[in-house]
This record gives structure tokens, sequence and C-alpha cells, in this order.
């Protein structure tokens, strides 16, 4: 027998989409609090015995949420703006929302020898 609206999902159809729903809603959620967290403040060094890149940064939460286990993902460049590789860290502490939080020396990883300009991201984080 036909629907008496065609264009209506179907009872299984429908519980298929409310299954899906809570991950569409934390998805936004994501990207709504990731759009409200700036990197700012950046600059970084190479420790010269190990060639460990260290990086400097503050990183501002004007989200509503706390956000936590922030991944900060940097691309390293060399002169002549060839694309090296990516360094990544993994900070552990919270934010509380609408405060700046500054991080100091923290190693992401060894610094190829023709880095020469390092731009960052946050791609990933936690929050409640």
């Amino acid at each position: 027998m036909d629907s008496p609206h065609p264009e209506s999902p179907s009872s299984e159809e429908a519980v298929e989409f409310a299954g899906r729903s809570p991950a569409v809603s934390y998805v936004r959620s994501k990207h709504e609090v990731l759009r409200g967290v700036e990197l700012t403040d950046f600059s970084w060094t190479v420790e010269p015995s190990e060639r460990m890149m260290l990086f400097d940064f503050s990183i501002r939460n004007g989200s509503e949420r706390r956000i936590s286990r922030i991944e900060v993902v940097c691309l390293q460049y060399s002169a002549d703006l060839e694309m090296i590789g990516p360094l990544k860290a993994v900070l552990p502490d919270v934010i509380e929302p609408n405060t700046t939080q500054s991080f100091m020396q923290i190693p992401a990883g060894f610094a190829d020898s023709r880095v020469d300009r390092v731009s960052c991201l946050i791609p990933d984080l936690a929050f409640e």
C-alpha cells in the first residue's frame, strides 16, 4: 500500500534519522565551540642541541563551554613556502569559558632543518 505522503520518511527511516541526531548535534556543537576558540600571540623557537620545536602561544576560549584536550597542529614551511610537514601537540589543560590561557615552551616534535615559517591551527578539542 502506498503512503498517503510519499515524501514522508518511513518509520524505519525515521528511526534511522533519530539514531543519527545526537552525533549531528555533537558535531554542530563542536563546530560552534571551535569557532569561538582562537590561537593568539604565537611564536616558535628551535632548541638547538635537539632540534626540538617549542611553541609559545595563548588560546582564547570565546565560547560558553569549558574546553580541554586541545589539539594544536602546526605546519612547517621552508623559505620558498614549500610545506615541510606537520607538528602536533595536545594540551590537557582546561580553559574556562570566555578566558585566555598562555602556554610557554610547548614541545611539538622535531624541527626540519629547512623550517623558516610555521602556521598553526586548532582542529580538535573536547568540551563540556
